[in-house]
């Protein structure tokens, strides 16, 4: 706040002040420069600093110099506090423990942990020590940068010091071992907490609860809820949250229900991210009716659902076939002007596909680059495995053309799945031309490839060996191993004893199983269509985690 003897506006000059009041009016800006210092304003302070610095008396020249550097370091500006720092040492003004400790501070904040413990380092040797203050902002920059050793090396300095870590400290330690999923450091710096006589807070046990519900071990996570209980520390939407996110990702919604339920009788308030969780978890397993009890629960509560929670939405009905509920909340997605992304489109065009509504998947990939928002690999492979599938191998191919207009790199799946169009059609010369134009595109074919155009030989009218031979000669040549599947074929095209000599002669063997290894189901699109699980940690974050759709069936191209 400004000094009560005399208010002086940002701007105002000292010239301008009432006399007599000389040590007022700079006491006054210094205090406005400590203002600005704390909120980050480093323009303001660099202002209000070229009219106090011409009255500051030597003696405080370095506490002036400070409050600048404070204002770099709240604003992560370290460029700006190098610069000050380098003024500092051409002015000869004293550089003391409070100067380093804000360099320390200006580094971390900006993350750069490597500029921040050099600075740090160089602290300790000129003065011995640092401040337990600089060493905890030092701890969670380290932490926050997902370097959790270092994190713990500082703590030890910190506890050589002989000073007392706080729950911060620890806390940082604890979650940055969470982080990186080491659950067993973070239960050994939590129990070295306990011992130090530190209580742990929320932030501390919420911690634990999302080190093991990260490490997929939900029940684990649990057993830390309940000790925060008895520790007397309430759980809060965070801690729930986590539970919530922990079982739904696990594939595992009834217990996660359970937990959303448990959160509402503990009034604490579920979150548009705790029904994300859910709505992705029913989605996933298949139970489309929930998702709609879920959102009518919403309704209920008042929570507007956030354009992530509606692309969910959208993804949970596409892929359980509910291809008119998918659209209905993509249109909403549209009226409430939430910028769908192309992941939000792929499941409604994969929705279709999967329906064999290839038209309608085509309509709504057109319409995807009609608002301005670019289809992806993924978008085209949908389609153009749609259109494979439905027998129409020259659209196929001409969608495969378009993703390379598009200035993206079709891959295996892309190719592959127009090379079995060509089979499908009973077409294998076309078949060898895909495999060879794969080749040229530097896109090394996969042993479902060659399934795909040798099994094309096998059904033409005459069969054509040669083909087939040539074929998996150059399969083989490849460094690829037949699995069963496609041995079964050979035979049928070539006979028991063909087979066996053409073994005898390439030294090859086959891959028992590999067919279902191999097929383009468990290889193909997976889900990057655009599956979205909900990561709650902190109640912020999402990240895009793969599930299988079913896109390819390897059996198809028998």
């Amino acid at each position: 706040m400004f000094c009560s003897t005399l208010r002086i506006p940002l701007g105002c000059s000292l010239t301008s002040a009432v006399s007599g009041h000389a040590f007022s009016s700079w006491s006054c800006l210094l205090d406005r420069l400590n203002e600005l210092a704390e909120v980050g304003d480093v323009a303001g302070a660099k202002d209000t600093f070229s009219k106090l610095i011409k009255e500051t008396p030597a003696k405080r020249r370095t506490l002036v110099f400070n409050t600048v550097l404070k204002a770099c370091a709240n604003a992560g500006d370290v460029t700006e506090f190098a610069a000050w720092y380098r003024r500092m040492k051409v002015e000869g003004v004293r550089i003391n423990e409070k100067t380093f400790g804000k360099m320390v501070e200006a580094a971390a904040k900006r993350g750069d942990v490597a500029q921040a413990e050099t600075w740090l380092s160089e602290l300790i040797s000129d003065f011995g020590a640092a401040h337990d203050i600089v060493l905890t902002t030092m701890i969670d920059a380290c932490a926050s940068a997902g370097k959790p050793d270092q994190a713990a090396n500082w703590l030890r300095t910190l506890e050589d010091a002989s000073a007392s870590p706080d729950s911060v400290a620890y806390s940082s330690v604890v979650n940055a071992y969470a982080q990186v999923g080491q659950t067993g450091d973070a239960v050994k710096w939590f129990n070295k907490m306990c011992r130090s006589g530190v209580d742990p807070n929320v932030v501390s046990f919420n911690s634990m609860i999302n080190a093991f519900a990260r490490a997929k071990q939900p029940e684990e996570a649990v057993k830390w809820l309940g000790k925060m209980r008895v520790a007397s520390c309430k759980p809060n939407e965070a801690s729930y949250n986590t539970i919530v996110n922990a079982y739904a990702q696990a594939d595992n919604p009834d217990d996660a229900t359970k937990w959303f339920n448990t959160m509402k009788e503990s009034a604490c308030t579920p979150s548009v991210e705790t029904y994300g969780s859910l709505v992705n978890a029913f989605g996933r397993g298949g139970r489309p009716g929930e998702v709609e009890t879920l959102l009518q629960d919403m309704r209920r509560a008042r929570i507007e659902p956030s354009a992530i929670l509606v692309d969910t939405i959208v993804n949970a009905y596409a892929q359980n076939a509910h291809v008119d509920q998918a659209v209905k909340w993509l249109s909403r997605m549209e009226g409430l002007c939430m910028m769908p992304t192309n992941a939000t489109y792929n499941n409604v065009v994969h929705a279709n596909a999967k329906q064999g509504n290839v038209d309608e998947a085509a309509a709504w990939l057109t319409k995807m680059a009609s608002v301005r928002i670019r289809p992806n690999d993924i978008s085209y492979n949908i389609m153009v495995n749609a259109l494979a599938r439905a027998g129409r191998h020259k659209e196929a191919a001409s969608w495969l053309r378009t993703v390379a207009d598009a200035q993206l790199k079709p891959d295996v799946i892309s190719y592959s799945s127009v090379v079995n169009a060509c089979a499908r059609a009973g077409l294998p010369e076309e078949a060898a031309e895909w495999l060879r134009n794969m080749a040229n595109a530097s896109v090394r074919p996969n042993v479902v490839s060659y399934t795909s155009a040798i099994s094309a030989c096998g059904r033409a009218k005459p069969v054509k060996h040669a083909l087939a031979e040539q074929l998996f000669l150059q399969m083989i040549a490849e460094g690829l191993s037949p699995d069963e599947i496609l041995d079964g074929i050979m035979v049928r095209i070539l006979g028991g004893k063909g087979l066996g000599e053409l073994r005898s002669r390439l030294n090859f063997q086959t891959t028992p199983g590999a067919a279902k290894n191999n097929s383009l189901e468990k290889r193909g699109l997976g889900n990057r269509a655009g599956m979205r699980d909900w990561d709650t940690n902190s109640n912020r974050r999402l990240v895009l985690r793969t599930a299988r759709l079913k896109t390819h069936d390897h059996s198809s191209i028998v």
